[in-house]
């Protein structure tokens, strides 16, 4: 099994409730970015679910592109391997005003391959801390 190289940073919080995370999926060997990623690529996991009793879910996942260079207007557009990925509360009882103050998050990337059912292939996961 190959590996991934992941890293993610906090992006914006939406009204306590959204939480954007950009993250950088690359390969280990060679470092070039894995491009087309979706949802069911990401998986989260976390403590504070449990410690405010609510769920927690990726809810959109969108690929950014690269920039295109300069007057080649016509270019097309490069996936960059980088994605927003967008984690949502589902409270489960009333949680506090502010509940992404502080927590931290795993962020596991899997890629698959065609059987049935898909099997892994390559993965790599990160932490991301969100607050002080």
């Amino acid at each position: 099994m190959a590996r991934l190289l992941v890293e993610a940073r906090t992006v914006v919080l939406l009204l306590s409730r959204e939480l954007r995370v950009a993250v950088s999926v690359a390969r280990a060997s060679d470092g070039t970015p894995v491009s087309g990623l979706g949802i069911p690529n990401f998986r989260l996991a976390s403590s504070f679910g449990d410690v405010f009793d609510f769920d927690f879910l990726i809810d959109r996942v969108r690929e950014w592109n690269w920039q295109r260079s300069g007057e080649r207007h016509r270019e097309r557009l490069v996936p960059a391997g980088c994605y927003q990925v967008s984690i949502v509360l589902r409270p489960r009882i009333l949680v506090p005003a502010d509940p992404f103050k502080v927590a931290v998050f795993a962020i596991q990337v899997r890629t698959f391959d065609n059987h049935t059912p898909p099997h892994v292939v390559d993965q790599g996961q990160t932490l991301v801390k969100l607050g002080q």
